[in-house]
């Protein structure tokens, strides 16, 4: 064997070695989330939770059916008088698409996420069409705008933005409507999570959610999981 043929062997060896290091550093994230839910799905039969977080009047169910964790919410979105009745139009269905991104988002991480929304416009008098919340519904407010717009029960619309990106932001601040807390680096922020962490980094490439999010999510199914 020459010295080449040495050297090369030797050099296969070791990134054969780092491989298999790496594929033995435990289980992923999605394999963590995985075993999170099935340990959910294996301690409950038919039973069911109330999710109140945000809207102390909103009543939103999770519950196991057909092997599959299920969470129903409704949002009532109430418009600013500002929209045109063209605008208007144009914004239900950017939300309605951005519904669809966030139960897709949702699904990747094996919850199944039933959304209805209401939408209506806002009027600041007694023609307000929704003087209060219909079934229990949580609340939020529609602005044309988004940025400094964007909060739990405040969410704006940009009629420029890309579809997933936007989709990405509604799906971080619909979050918030299952209980998760921020996790980038405010006074507020119960911690700070990993780089493509939802909560942290909306508007990073792919963003996820991580187990210690799903066990939140799901304790008041199976709050022997924490």
């Amino acid at each position: 064997m020459n010295t080449q043929t040495f050297i090369f062997g030797s050099l296969l060896a070791i990134y054969s070695s780092i491989l298999m290091a790496a594929n033995h550093n435990g289980p992923t994230r999605d394999e963590k989330i995985q075993k999170i839910v099935n340990r959910c799905l294996e301690s409950v039969e038919n039973g069911h939770g109330v999710l109140r977080y945000t809207n102390r009047e909103s009543s939103d169910y999770i519950f196991k059916d057909n092997d599959e964790i299920h969470i129903k919410i409704k949002i009532q979105l109430r418009y600013q008088l500002s929209f045109t009745d063209e605008k208007f139009t144009q914004a239900k269905i950017l939300i309605e698409e951005a519904k669809n991104f966030i139960r897709e988002f949702y699904a990747q991480h094996h919850l199944n996420v039933e959304i209805k929304l209401e939408h209506a416009k806002f009027y600041r008098n007694s023609m307000n069409p929704y003087p209060r919340p219909t079934s229990n519904a949580h609340i939020v407010y529609i602005r044309k705008e988004m940025g400094d717009a964007m909060s739990v029960l405040t969410w704006g619309v940009n009629f420029q933005w890309d579809p997933i990106m936007r989709g990405q932001i509604y799906a971080h601040e619909f979050s918030h409507l299952l209980g998760l807390q921020d996790e980038y680096d405010t006074p507020r922020a119960t911690r700070i999570g990993e780089v493509d962490n939802i909560m942290r980094n909306w508007d990073a490439p792919k963003p996820k959610l991580y187990p210690h999010q799903i066990k939140q999510i799901i304790s008041p199914l199976c709050p022997r999981i924490l």
